[in-house]
């Protein structure tokens, strides 16, 4: 099967994460110290995941909808979170009907996992792996805190879904890469095991060096509001006089 550009960007992004490419000196005690609040024991006073429902008017009964939020350098990692309307109000997607839109919630911390499980190998400098097994709901309300959360699809293969989660600490510019596979029985039911892939305490410019270097068609398309943005602020060109070498102009990264 033929990989997907935003597939091929990922898994250059893993290798260069298991081979330490640019990693920091305290990379390995870093490391350790996340695997060791994994396998803590824990307890929560209040739930750490879940959206509070929002009002609105102007949709449909039933009507789905993406809250827009952000996204880190690239466009295909976002922050969107999924509602459906109901009456007045809209609840954060949780629904059979829209396992897609589920996923894309759970993995953001956007709604309660229930019964799903998640089995993590979590992949530390110089080569070690240890395999952890704890409800999806834990891992998040551990890995969530000083972090923003990004989710991307990278591939649906039949009955399976594939996407990332980054979370990103803005303060020391490093972030963890999950990647998921997801059977789509298990999010539709909300009983099951997702598996996924750690790799931590990667530097943030790997994502802008491995997704910024190339463009491709599968990207997603400026929205109409980008495109009119970009618009306004780009400057006129003054006309050329004929006869008179044209300068040469840079292009800004």
């Amino acid at each position: 099967m033929k990989m997907s550009y935003k597939a091929l960007c990922i898994a250059a992004l893993l290798c260069c994460a298991l081979a330490g490419w640019a990693s920091p000196p305290d990379k390995a005690q870093a490391d350790s110290l996340l695997h060791e609040l994994l396998a803590s024991d824990f307890t929560a006073d209040r739930p750490c995941t879940g959206t509070p429902a929002i009002a609105t008017d102007s949709h449909r009964l039933d009507a789905v909808f993406a809250v827009k939020g952000q996204y880190l350098q690239v466009p295909e990692l976002r922050n969107d979170v999924y509602f459906i309307a109901k009456r007045d109000s809209a609840y954060a997607v949780n629904d059979p009907r829209y396992p897609v839109e589920t996923l894309n919630n759970l993995l953001l911390g956007a709604v309660a996992g229930n019964q799903r499980e998640l089995i993590v190998r979590h992949h530390q400098y110089g080569g070690r792996t240890a395999t952890l097994m704890m409800p999806l709901d834990e891992f998040m309300c551990k890995m969530m805190p000083g972090h923003q959360l990004y989710f991307a699809i990278t591939d649906i293969d039949g009955e399976t879904v594939m996407g990332v989660v980054v979370f990103h600490n803005s303060r020391s510019n490093t972030l963890h890469l999950l990647q998921v596979k997801a059977p789509l029985a298990t999010v539709k039911t909300g009983k099951g095991d997702l598996e996924g892939d750690l790799y931590t305490n990667i530097p943030q410019g790997n994502i802008h060096n491995l997704f910024g270097k190339e463009k491709s068609a599968n990207q997603p398309q400026p929205t109409h509001s980008q495109k009119e943005q970009a618009t306004k602020e780009q400057p006129k060109k003054a006309p050329s006089k004929k006869g008179q070498p044209k300068k040469a102009q840079s292009k800004k990264e």
